[in-house]
């Protein structure tokens, strides 16, 4: 097989182990392989199951960050009622994650003697 057909077929492999595992309840697992078929073959479409395992794990911030990727990378190619599951999803998830300031004031001026 060429170069690309073998690469097209390792990233279904990994695709459809992702699948079966994420079925099983596995999901660590099924990020891991979903993760090794979209840099085998990136895909916008794995994307949506990464974010979907993401969100699964309750990674909010990573679930977000994907699912933008992955309307992005697909553009016009995603249907409008997937885009709108995705977009409500996106919503939802920036509703959980927190952002958090921190402010420490400055270290004091120290004198050296020369």
């Amino acid at each position: 097989l060429p170069r690309v057909a073998r690469a097209a077929d390792d990233a279904e492999t990994h695709w459809n182990n992702g699948v079966s595992l994420y079925g099983e309840g596995d999901y660590p697992a099924s990020l891991v392989e979903f993760k090794r078929a979209y840099e085998i073959q990136p895909n916008y479409n794995f994307l949506y199951n990464i974010g979907q395992v993401y969100w699964t794990l309750k990674d909010y911030v990573s679930a977000v960050k994907t699912y933008q990727q992955y309307l992005t990378d697909g553009g016009a190619r995603i249907g409008a009622t997937r885009r709108g599951e995705v977009e409500k999803d996106i919503a939802s998830g920036k509703g959980r994650i927190a952002t958090v300031t921190i402010t420490v004031p400055p270290a004091p001026f120290l004198l050296t003697a020369a």
